[in-house]
């Protein structure tokens, strides 16, 4: 089975690529990863004018 995991940090600015590939049944499983990117993600910097977001925070259009 191939696997594609996301994840962004709380800031926002980056998000993390891994795809994985898995064999086996528990208890005995095999993986391997066969790819693995990191992305800087600019959506909300151009949105804020570059200022940093905290939670629940708005941004003025």
């Amino acid at each position: 089975m191939r696997v594609l995991g996301l994840m962004s940090g709380t800031s926002a600015d980056g998000v993390d690529l891994v795809l994985a590939e898995f064999q086996g049944r528990p208890p005995r499983v095999a993986h391997r990863v066969l790819e693995h990117r990191l992305g800087e993600v600019n959506v909300l910097g151009r949105a804020t004018g570059g200022r940093d977001l905290r939670a629940g925070q708005a941004v003025e259009p």
